[in-house]
């Protein structure tokens, strides 16, 4: 029950969330704006596969990928969304050693949470959540040595980090036995919360 709850919740918080997004696009429209409501779109269809699988079938479907598939276009189009504000490639040249933090991390969740099996998936998410960390470390660098004149997106790369994290501690509390296994909901609480944060800083990327 606690999990259509909470899902059911962080569906809300996402729908107020892509309204605002449609509000602040009547004024200025741009491409950014568009990306940031397909990944709100993927994940609330993520969410909503999630629920239907839980309240019919009990979480044991055979359509529990779905839910999965979604999520991972939703990091897809976040992926997107960061890359249109600076318009370069995915995979730039470093400007500090901090980034590599993104692939040596992911990497080493990806091969803890391979224990438990979903090979693909695993790797699949450890590479999408490594080129988003990658390149949120990259212009929060750039901003911070002055590499740059254009600084809009700051709240943005954190808004990202702050996701990704946030996905990890869901991942592997769920990978807890109980009582600990309760922090999920603790971090997809705040999850939801999280993607409140996208809203302003989407505002401000689109300003400049």
């Amino acid at each position: 029950m606690i999990d259509i709850i909470s899902e059911t919740i962080q569906m809300a918080v996402i729908c107020i969330c892509e309204i605002a997004a449609i509000y602040d696009s009547r004024s200025v429209r741009s491409r950014m704006r568009l990306l940031y409501g397909l990944f709100l779109l993927s994940f609330f269809l993520g969410d909503l596969w999630w629920i239907l699988d839980l309240v019919f079938y009990g979480g044991e479907s055979g359509y529990s990928l779905i839910p999965y598939i979604n999520w991972k276009v939703a990091l897809l189009f976040l992926i997107l969304m960061m890359q249109q504000y600076h318009g370069q490639p995915v995979f730039r040249k470093p400007v500090s050693w901090a980034q590599w933090i993104a692939p040596v991390f992911c990497g080493g969740m990806c091969a803890y949470y391979m224990t438990m099996g979903a090979y693909f998936d695993n790797a699949l998410t450890a590479v999408l959540m490594s080129i988003i960390i990658w390149n949120a470390i990259h212009r929060l660098v750039e901003i911070r040595k002055g590499l740059t004149e254009r600084k809009g997106d700051k709240l943005l790369c954190i808004a990202a980090l702050v996701y990704c994290a946030l996905e990890y501690a869901m991942w592997t509390a769920s990978c807890m036995y109980y009582p600990l296994y309760n922090l999920y909901y603790v971090f997809d609480f705040m999850l939801s919360a999280c993607f409140i944060i996208f809203v302003p800083a989407i505002r401000k990327a689109v300003e400049g």
